[in-house]
């Protein structure tokens, strides 16, 4: 879940920088949208496209959240890691004790037959 979160930010984060570089290539390149109107024009042209791609503003929220669901996951991930090695040293306390059954059943049986 949380690793589907953070593709999902990482994605819409490439996209968000993908748009934000295009519009910039647009804007040096001397684009005729950009270019052909008088100055007036231009801002209202530019201020169309920025309301209809986003903000860089939203590019970097997604940043940070981005970077907030990193550390959760990572956080989670650690603390799996964790539960992960109480586990096994559980499952190796377990499997001595085990033995130890198994070798005072075996010294009983012994008693019982001789």
């Amino acid at each position: 879940m949380m690793r589907e979160k953070v593709e999902f930010y990482a994605q819409q984060l490439k996209t968000k920088d993908e748009e934000i570089k295009v519009l910039k290539e647009k804007v040096g390149s001397g684009d005729s949208k950009f270019y052909n109107f008088s100055h007036e024009p231009k801002l209202l042209f530019f201020f169309s496209l920025t309301a209809r791609f986003p903000k860089q503003q939203d590019g970097e929220n997604i940043r940070v959240t981005l970077h907030q669901v990193q550390a959760q996951l990572d956080a989670a991930l650690g603390a799996q890691d964790s539960q992960r090695r109480v586990l096994e040293a559980l499952n190796a306390q377990l499997a001595e004790k085990i033995q130890d059954l198994a070798s005072i059943h075996s010294e009983i049986n012994t008693a019982l037959q001789s």
